[in-house]
């Protein structure tokens, strides 16, 4: 999948600046739940996305626990130039 036909979802756990800063630093496509009115869904409303005709949408389930921003964006800039090419 090429990276410009990619947009990711930001999670209500994660900082909304995650998604600027996705959008800034990678020049990638990024909105937060909030901006797609996903405010009161929950993990598992995404399950059933795999039952709906057509290409699935594929997820990147970050595990990394209490970290600042600034922890995250070091951890995410390690890993995510190869998580978009797993995708």
């Amino acid at each position: 999948m090429q990276p410009d036909s990619l947009e990711f979802w930001i999670d209500m756990n994660l900082p909304s600046v995650f998604a600027e800063w996705i959008r800034d630093e990678y020049k990638l496509k990024a909105k937060t739940f909030r901006e797609l009115d996903f405010e009161n869904t929950k993990d598992y409303d995404f399950v059933g996305m795999t039952e709906l005709p057509g290409s699935l949408p594929k997820a990147l389930f970050m595990n990394i626990g209490n970290v600042t921003n600034k922890q995250l964006k070091e951890i995410f800039d390690n890993h995510f130039p190869e998580a978009i090419k797993l995708l």
